[in-house]
């Protein structure tokens, strides 16, 4: 518990340190207010970097810390994408790596021969899972930044749920494919996509609205959200019989059968 306060602090100055807004202490206070408060409300989730970028949003959008914190606390223990993430111990769990295989079957069918490259020079087994996660725990803040672009991907992924997620990950890589597709290794590609790129919020939704969704992926996707909803039962009634520390064992996704 201490630790994840901690690192609240030491988060504060990181996240978006370039933008004046986020510099300022009044709107620091609100953020360490929305993430530490949380850390006490479910310290069996507690603080995960990048946490930050998510508050951030919220207290550039709501100002009023108490209300973002409610958005914050709803957004995080109700999603199936963030519940995937952020209430197991292994952040790289089942449930994760599943939504890793249905941003590459997106990928493959709208991006084809950047989805070749990447996986020829390594990328997609070194990186692209750590590249999911992070894109996810910040909602793209890492690489687009606080602006009227980040405003509209919470929009649609308000609107429509985890699916803008998808949608969004590949119109952001198609849209730095030419980069891309001159990167030689791993390497290389991490350096373009952690820079922050300034993209018309009117240019990434346009490209989002072109991606295709397959047959194959609403299927998967359905599956995804079948088993979920199923195993959730369980997965709620083990939680609420935890102690203030956390659940006592894995859920029932993870268990080994």
């Amino acid at each position: 518990l201490e630790k994840d306060l901690a690192t609240v602090d030491q988060d504060m100055p990181r996240t978006f340190a370039d933008h004046e807004f986020f510099r300022k202490e009044e709107t620091q206070r609100g953020m360490r207010y929305v993430l530490k408060l949380f850390v006490l409300y479910r310290p069996d989730i507690g603080y995960t970097q990048g946490m930050s970028y998510l508050a951030g949003q919220l207290i550039w959008t709501i100002k009023d810390k108490r209300q973002a914190f409610v958005c914050f606390a709803n957004l995080l223990c109700t999603n199936r994408l963030f519940q995937a993430l952020f209430t197991h111990r292994d952040i790289l769990n089942n449930r994760v790596r599943a939504r890793v295989d249905l941003l590459k079957l997106l990928l493959a069918n709208n991006a084809t021969a950047l989805y070749r490259h990447l996986g020829n020079i390594g990328f997609l087994e070194a990186c692209f899972t750590d590249l999911f996660v992070k894109w996810v725990i910040t909602l793209f803040g890492s690489v687009v930044g606080p602006g009227e672009t980040w405003s509209a991907i919470w929009d649609s992924f308000l609107i429509h749920g985890e699916i803008a997620v998808y949608k969004t990950a590949v119109a952001v890589l198609r849209l730095l494919a030419v980069q891309l597709r001159n990167t030689q290794d791993p390497t290389q590609c991490q350096a373009v996509l952690q820079e922050r790129h300034k993209f018309h919020h009117a240019q990434l939704m346009k490209e989002i609205d072109a991606i295709s969704i397959s047959k194959t992926f609403r299927q998967n996707m359905d599956v995804l959200q079948a088993r979920e909803a199923v195993e959730g039962i369980w997965d709620d009634a083990y939680y609420r019989r935890g102690s203030a520390s956390g659940p006592a064992g894995p859920p029932a996704w993870d268990r080994k059968t």
